[in-house]
């Protein structure tokens, strides 16, 4: 990244950690450690050559210390001082004994970016809805996936890192290659908003993504009231794979983890999208706007819900099962098989 000098807003934590030069050495930064904004300097948990490490900027003159060919990059901070260095900031405990957990491998650079989240009482009335709909079919209530709220960079501004901010040809840090980029036809809740990983049985949800999405359709609503009804909507999608994956019933095995992994994305996110659609409709609102919204920009997996919209839920329910039981990856005919 250009234009890492005196010009730099530094109260932006996610424009800090898109300074990542050189490439094929740092890793992350996951997190901003401590910055002192009036002396602008910055102190960053990244891995350097693979190896956990603090990194140290100042952000003065035309590209700050350090910097090559006028790329921002990072001092790093010797691991014989780090501890050191560690104590001596104002930070609260907390944090110190999660980075001294990062610094001697004890967690990885993505797990400083994730806070485990408990659902408000607005969605866990969301959430206990759909359950509903298959404890009646004999299916019952276990514990929820571990949920978290990431500040790490959503898939889909990775592969477009000039969406996140937009760019002007007149920027004097536009690189010459993103000059002529456009922007997606389509952006999959999975690549901007959160992801369930039933690998770990776990949910992540993209903050990033989510503030960004509310400031691009502030036209609904106040950006807060947005914020939280976005994250309802994208919340109960992620819930709904779980619920697919492995909600139990008796006589009913959960969805082998390696087969679940191999399903077609027309079942996954045809099932998730469904599932959310009839919270839509039952609840109607805010999150039935926000639902309708963002299906205007996704990819035909997210669309195949549709073609579903008129089967009673008392013959889509059943076909879980079906789904489950199948000893190879499941395509959108098996389940259209299943629930005929």
């Amino acid at each position: 990244m250009k234009n890492t000098g005196e010009n730099f807003d530094l109260n932006d934590d996610n424009k800090i950690l898109q300074i990542n030069a050189p490439k094929d050495r740092v890793g992350g930064p996951y997190t901003v450690v401590f910055k002192n904004i009036k002396e602008r300097w910055a102190i960053v948990a990244l891995k350097w050559d693979g190896q956990p490490r603090l990194g140290i900027r100042w952000f003065g003159g035309n590209s700050g210390i350090p910097s090559g060919f006028g790329h921002g990059e990072w001092f790093i901070i010797p691991t014989s001082i780090s501890k050191n260095i560690l104590c001596g900031l104002p930070i609260d405990h907390a944090l110190s004994c999660r980075i001294e957990e990062f610094l001697s491998g004890k967690i990885e650079g993505d797990d400083l970016r994730r806070t485990l989240y408990i659902p408000n009482e607005n969605e866990i009335n969301l959430i206990s809805r759909l359950i509903d709909k298959f404890k009646r079919h004999g299916y019952h209530r276990t514990d929820l996936p571990s949920i978290y709220i990431s500040s790490e960079t959503p898939p889909i501004f990775v592969n477009y890192p000039e969406l996140e901010y937009g760019i002007k040809r007149r920027e004097r840090d536009i690189e010459e290659h993103l000059m002529d980029w456009r922007e997606p036809e389509t952006i999959s809740i999975e690549e901007l908003l959160g992801v369930y990983q039933p690998g770990h049985q776990r949910i992540i949800i993209y903050d990033r993504g989510i503030k960004w999405w509310c400031n691009k359709h502030n036209f609904l609503a106040a950006e807060r009231l947005l914020e939280e009804w976005l994250f309802a909507v994208v919340l109960i999608h992620e819930i709904s794979h779980w619920i697919t994956h492995l909600l139990p019933k008796a006589g009913v095995t959960i969805w082998p983890t390696d087969i679940y992994i191999k399903t077609e994305r027309d079942v996954h996110e045809g099932w998730a999208q469904l599932m959310t659609w009839w919270i839509a409709e039952e609840v109607d609102g805010m999150f039935k706007d926000v639902f309708e919204e963002l299906n205007k920009r996704q990819s035909s997996p997210y669309l195949v819900f549709k073609r579903f919209k008129k089967e009673p839920i008392n013959k889509v329910i059943p076909s879980l099962g079906k789904l489950r039981a199948l000893v190879k990856p499941a395509n959108l005919q098996d389940w259209i098989d299943a629930i005929m």
